[in-house]
């Protein structure tokens, strides 16, 4: 009976002292938060996205330009740069700036359902504001500024609307070339 009184015992503290290390054991664990939303802008990417995107425009290339542009605008490509071999047109960066957030984008947007957005723009869209020093014909038009749209698909950022783009560029230069 004392021999099993003792195993009993032995028993007993065998088993608090292995609950003890389980729960030190447990305590060192670390818990990583769960990370909601959508993932983070990347600004560097864009930037380079939108860079690029005028750099084939006064390269004159049509596949690089088509490649950077949002499937949905991709009929207005070939008109654009045809405005822009037209008019003899070269653009040169000075800034580019983060002007509205995928929220402030989808507000100013909200005049389309959501599958028009899905279809027109993607998951998301930002905006960003470039300055540019614009040439025509030999002469230079500073502080020339667009706003540049991007939309996410699952396939990657592109450019929106090349055909906006021509307007706002064709009305900047009237306005320039009119003394305005």
């Amino acid at each position: 009976m004392k021999y099993t009184a003792i195993c009993i015992v032995v028993l007993l503290f065998s088993l608090c002292v292995s609950q003890e290390e389980t729960v030190k054991e447990s305590q060192d664990v670390s818990v990583t938060p769960l990370v909601t939303g959508p993932p983070k802008i990347p600004h560097d990417v864009l930037k380079d996205i939108i860079t690029d995107y005028f750099q084939a425009l006064n390269q004159r290339d049509m596949s690089t330009v088509t490649s950077l542009t949002h499937p949905y605008y991709i009929q207005d490509v070939e008109p654009f740069l045809e405005y822009v071999i037209d008019n003899n047109l070269l653009f040169d960066i000075v800034s580019i700036s983060f002007l509205m957030d995928e929220e402030e984008f989808r507000e100013m947007t909200e005049i389309l359902s959501d599958e028009e957005f899905q279809e027109q723009v993607g998951s998301r869209g930002v905006s960003y504001e470039v300055e540019l020093h614009v040439t025509m014909d030999a002469e230079v038009y500073e502080g020339f500024y667009l706003f540049i749209e991007l939309g996410e698909t699952e396939s990657g950022w592109y450019i929106l609307d090349p055909a906006l783009l021509q307007l706002v560029i064709e009305g900047t230069l009237e306005v320039y070339q009119s003394g305005g």
